[in-house]
């Protein structure tokens, strides 16, 4: 005689949820520019270049600094936003992007002002995948912007390494050298590290010129 088939006593665990489709929706939030704070992008000199719309309990949960401003009785609190001065208009919506979408799509040189932001308002995530990216991107073609890059906002340790693949490239880094600024590009020619013949040097300033007309 059959026997019926016992109902199992275990659940089966609920299912993941597709954080494809929530980062997704939360990428369309942040380009809705929605929110109830904002973000106010100043220029070296103060003036405003643009602003992002967030949500505040956001920002609060992903770092200890944004916390302490949206909880104490700061200015930020207050009114309600944050001016950050310094940075360009993509390395602030690069930076905020990821709060919303937990990925990171910038060009090389904004990755190290973006690594600077991360630091400061310590999302340490951040600082590791930008840290991760700028590893894998740091190439002879690009190291010369990310020198500069690096020098602008500070970021010591990527500018050891940027002006070591300068070094060691030289002839097809230098290439690009001349969008330095002065002082730099003279720490950069100075280097006894700088792996570069007068006659490959030479070929490299003729570059120059010939860019430049």
């Amino acid at each position: 005689q059959s026997r019926s088939p016992k109902t199992s006593l275990h659940r089966s665990p609920p299912s993941m949820p597709d954080l494809s489709a929530l980062a997704l929706a939360l990428s369309k939030s942040f380009e809705a520019n929605d929110g109830d704070f904002v973000v106010v992008v100043e220029d070296t000199s103060g003036a405003e270049v643009t602003s992002f719309h967030v949500w505040a309990h956001l920002l609060s949960s992903w770092s200890d600094v944004f916390a302490a401003m949206l909880r104490h009785d700061m200015s930020e609190q207050q009114k309600r936003e944050l001016r950050i001065r310094g940075f360009t208009r993509d390395a602030v919506a690069g930076f905020l992007r990821f709060l919303y979408t937990q990925s990171l799509h910038v060009e090389p040189g904004v990755l190290v002002e973006i690594s600077i932001l991360a630091d400061k308002y310590g999302i340490d995530a951040l600082v590791e995948l930008a840290a991760q990216q700028v590893s894998e991107v740091l190439t002879a073609d690009n190291a010369c912007d990310m020198l500069q890059a690096a020098t602008h906002c500070g970021a010591n340790e990527i500018k050891d390494r940027s002006m070591d693949v300068v070094c060691i490239n030289a002839p097809v880094a230098l290439r690009k050298a001349f969008r330095l600024d002065v002082a730099l590009l003279t720490e950069v020619l100075a280097s006894d590290r700088l792996c570069i013949d007068d006659f490959e040097l030479g070929k490299v300033l003729i570059a120059w010129l010939q860019d430049e007309a």
